[in-house]
């Protein structure tokens, strides 16, 4: 059995690996993928399951503001929502690489109408949900809130099945697999995402899920 990871996944819930492992001895399943924070498609697949919270931009901070801050969401301030206010996301963006702020909840509403993650795609190129870097802080700054609200179950506990409507590509950030289903089809093509997350299923007729 291997399970594969990226090496910029900073945060493992505990009994992660033994969930993957027990779903992929089952053997329903040719691959098995861990739920992720801030991933193309599954950041759509937390919205819809309310595990994603608004959050929007707050002022820039003085370095005696970011020693003397509190980064908890439970301590951020609240900024209140108001429709139609501007999510431009390409405003001031080199400026902000130089600076530095956090995001603070929006209060006044429970959706994310209001913030940059509004239109949040379920697309593997979505412009939301792989290129911007504000729904990213939202989706980051939600796992915060989860942690701290003890409501990680939000993310879901049953299996998403991300072939049900056909094979179609996504992130492989987080994996579990047998070394032999991959090994009977072939070498692995340059394109190792497309390889194990299309090409392989398809070609299996087994289905990748997260579990």
């Amino acid at each position: 059995m291997t399970i594969l990871k990226d090496d910029d996944v900073v945060y493992i819930k505990e009994g992660t690996f033994e969930k993957l492992a027990a779903e992929k001895l089952k053997n329903r399943y040719h691959i098995i993928s861990a739920m992720i924070v801030n991933h193309p498609l599954l950041a759509h697949v937390a919205n819809r399951q309310g595990a994603l919270h608004p959050f929007v931009q707050g002022d820039y901070l003085t370095d005696a503001q970011l020693r003397d801050t509190k980064w908890q969401i439970q301590h951020l301030p609240h900024n209140q929502y108001v429709a139609g206010s501007s999510t431009d996301e390409s405003a001031n963006n080199n400026d902000i690489v130089r600076r530095r702020f956090r995001f603070h909840p929006q209060a006044g509403t429970a959706g994310l109408e209001g913030t940059a993650a509004k239109e949040l795609e379920y697309d593997a190129w979505g412009s939301c949900s792989l290129n911007s870097w504000r729904c990213a802080s939202i989706s980051h700054y939600s796992l915060f809130q989860n942690l701290e609200d003890g409501t990680m179950d939000l993310y879901g506990t049953g299996i998403y099945d991300f072939h049900s409507n056909g094979y179609s590509r996504f992130s492989i950030n987080f994996l579990c697999f047998m070394g032999k289903d991959v090994i009977d089809f072939g070498p692995v093509d340059q394109d190792d995402e497309m390889y194990l997350s299309v090409w392989l299923p398809e070609k299996a007729k087994k289905r990748k899920v997260k579990s």
